[in-house]
């Protein structure tokens, strides 16, 4: 019994022994603390973003390229469907320099590559929402916008990321008289404004001509001439140069000229966004003979006579025929009845006999 207990004793003393010896052991392995104290985790994160590069907005512009921002009015679509890395073409609607309250509207740029869109918050009133479009442009492309941008409305059309198809719009005209249609602008060229054979002359126009002035390229026109014209008595018949006195003096007014075509305004030869102002000069296309005759008669208004035009329907091709008309005749009830011209060795007079109406 003693040499059980004797034994179970000293197995007691060499485990404790192991177990002081792995502990002794399990101290010396373990690394000394350090010295300094932690960094705070705030600090340790600052320096994490120090190390980083910014993610800066630059940096997504390949080089070659441009990030332009554009401003959207919310009358010319929402941006709310576009996002960054679709394709938009882009549209500039402008008033139309040939059309009486009309629009142009023209394919600037296709399949430009949208970078950022934001989008802000309702402000309001007439000016709604302000929308700004971040758009990837070559230098020539992002100069180019910038003139267009001050003069013309801007709008996006959406397309599918990988259509490339070209679209090779014409640019299309609105006016509340045609309607859609392609535009045509107005050539300025000699040869497309003046029919072979044809002649140019231009005339001054005032605020009583036609309709208030107005008047545009293709528009019909008739040529009323006044001009007062009197009858002489003379003092000696048949001597050249002899000295005589107006007995009575007339004016009248007749259609000289008709279905005459426009050509051009001085308002049509250049850019202008008001439509409806009145002109100041138009170009007729005349005959060689018209061409004389038409200038014969602007040139003597230093004699008191006048020009006048008005403005008659571009479909309607049928002549007036017209005898014209006296001032003596309109107010004294009268017309022409006959005319009898009588010859005085030289001289030639026409003598008009009327009847009452």
């Amino acid at each position: 019994m003693r040499k059980l207990r004797a034994l179970i004793a000293m197995f007691v003393a060499l485990l404790l022994a192991g177990l002081a010896s792995y502990t002794v052991y399990m101290r010396l392995q373990k690394p000394k603390p350090s010295k300094e104290p932690h960094p705070p985790v705030a600090k340790v994160e600052e320096q994490k973003k120090q190390e980083k590069p910014p993610d800066r907005f630059s940096q997504r512009i390949e080089p070659g390229f441009r990030a332009v921002p554009l401003q959207i009015e919310s009358a010319a679509g929402s941006l709310e469907k576009i996002a960054p890395g679709d394709r938009v073409d882009v549209l500039a609607v402008t008033s139309s320099p040939e059309t009486k309250e009309g629009h142009l509207s023209r394919l600037l740029f296709e399949g430009v590559e949208v970078m950022d869109v934001h989008i802000g918050a309702e402000t309001g009133g007439r000016a709604g929402r302000k929308q700004t479009v971040t758009l990837k442009m070559t230098p020539q492309q992002a100069t180019s916008l910038s003139a267009a941008d001050p003069a013309a409305s801007l709008r996006l059309m959406l397309r599918n990321h990988q259509d490339q198809l070209p679209v090779n719009q014409q640019p299309s005209a609105f006016s509340s008289e045609d309607g859609i249609h392609a535009y045509l602008p107005q050539s300025l060229e000699l040869e497309t404004l003046i029919a072979p054979g044809m002649r140019a002359i231009t005339l001054e126009v005032t605020a009583t001509d036609g309709v208030g002035g107005f008047f545009r390229p293709g528009d019909r026109v008739d040529v009323v001439v006044t001009c007062p014209w009197g009858n002489l008595n003379l003092q000696s018949e048949n001597e050249p140069g002899g000295t005589a006195t107006i007995k009575e003096t007339h004016r009248s007014s007749k259609i000289y000229f008709e279905n005459l075509k426009i050509v051009s305004t001085d308002r049509s030869l250049h850019w202008n966004s008001e439509q409806n102002q009145s002109v100041g000069r138009v170009t007729l296309e005349v005959t060689p003979k018209q061409a004389e005759e038409l200038t014969v008669l602007a040139d003597s208004k230093q004699d008191k006579n006048m020009l006048r035009l008005i403005s008659r329907n571009k479909n309607d091709d049928q002549l007036a025929g017209t005898q014209g008309v006296e001032l003596l005749d309109l107010l004294g009830g009268r017309v022409p009845h006959s005319k009898v011209r009588i010859y005085r060795g030289p001289l030639v007079k026409d003598q008009v006999f009327y009847r009452s109406l």
